[in-house]
Order: C-alpha cells, then structure tokens, then sequence
C-alpha cells in the first residue's frame, strides 16, 4: 500500500534527506530481492535506510525491542544529514 499510495510522487525523490525505517509482515529472509528492491527504492529517494524489521521473530518481545530500538535510532538519526554509500547506480540513455 505505501508504495501504491505514494505514485502520486511520480519519478521525485519525496524523501531526500529523510532517515527511513521499514517494518514488514512476511519472511523477508527467504526473499533477499525484496530487501534489495528496498535498499535500491531508499537509495534512489536520497534517504538514510535506518534498517528493516520483519515479524520473523517467533517471541512478540522481541519484535517489540526491535520495534522500539529502531524508532529511537530514527529520532536520534533525524537531526543529522547522514546517508548510507549508494550500492547502484542509474544511467541515463
């Protein structure tokens, strides 16, 4: 839905400079190209990746830990201009 909901954006970078963090349903480890797919979408946006949470975890406690430790390193990442080293690049033809 997030990115159905954001086409309105069309081809614009709408989240340059943001830190960004993903919480996701579904077994992010069996499918490594959708990990890349949000790598490469935050990299392109020109925003940070905080990192990416899935409920995988089988204990809720820990998925809630890793909820709240990723909400703090987005708050505490917000105020500064950081982003992670660009892993692809696209060229125009």
């Amino acid at each position: 839905m997030f990115f159905d909901r954001s086409f309105f954006n069309t081809h614009t970078p709408s989240l340059t400079g943001k830190q960004v963090g993903f919480i996701l349903s579904g077994p992010l480890r069996q499918i490594p190209n959708l990990r890349q797919i949000l790598e490469a979408y935050t990299e392109w946006q020109q925003a940070n990746l905080v990192d990416m949470i899935t409920d995988e975890v089988e204990d809720s406690g820990v998925l809630d830990a890793q909820i709240q430790l990723l909400a703090e390193r987005v708050i505490r990442l917000a105020g500064r201009i950081i982003s992670n080293p660009r892993r692809f690049s696209v060229s125009a033809r």
